[in-house]
């Protein structure tokens, strides 16, 4: 009797945790799918604005499990170094498998970056959020070039429901040397 107990508890437990995990996307698949899509963004990347007086530098890197990207996004102004902004965030899949980014900026800026569609190395993306100068609101298009580098554009751009200028930076990725 106690054997049949425990084999009726054993067919419930499997009835219970089969299912969810038959549907549930494993630590290596949620990584394949985010390698996939974002693994030409990894490493240091550093660029300018002419007219806008910025440099920026991106440095992304990967979780332990290739499930999480952890990049930071600084702009200085050209002509002091003075940093303008820091932003970190983490991008991950979804409940829907949909590239996010979870971003905080150091001037206390809390914005979500979704990927929107991605082909052929153009990737586009809007951002939405709360910022210190109202919600913002941002169409980012990058798209990968042969040698590494990106092209980081800003298309449109609302800040407190006021249209800002346009801008963007090519991003050159930099060589780390190994010592």
């Amino acid at each position: 009797m106690k054997n049949i107990i425990i084999l009726i508890n054993l067919f419930l437990i499997a009835l219970i945790v089969a299912p969810a995990t038959a549907q549930a996307d494993t630590l290596t698949d949620k990584s394949e799918k985010l390698v996939s899509i974002l693994s030409p963004f990894i490493g240091d990347f550093e660029g300018d604005h002419e007219e806008m007086k910025l440099n920026a530098h991106f440095n992304a890197r990967w979780n332990q499990t290739k499930t999480a990207m952890f990049f930071t996004w600084t702009s200085n102004l050209k002509e002091s170094k003075k940093k303008v902004i820091q932003i970190y965030g983490v991008g991950v899949l979804d409940k829907d498998g949909k590239v996010v980014w979870h971003l905080h900026g150091s001037d206390g800026s809390k914005i979500d970056m979704k990927l929107v569609k991605h082909k052929k190395g153009k990737y586009e993306f809007e951002m939405s959020g709360s910022t210190p100068s109202g919600n913002l609101y941002e169409e980012v298009y990058w798209e990968l070039m042969e040698n590494g580098d990106f092209d980081h554009v800003i298309t449109k751009k609302v800040v407190g429901g006021t249209l800002q200028k346009a801008f963007g930076f090519i991003l050159k990725k930099k060589l780390n040397k190994k010592r």
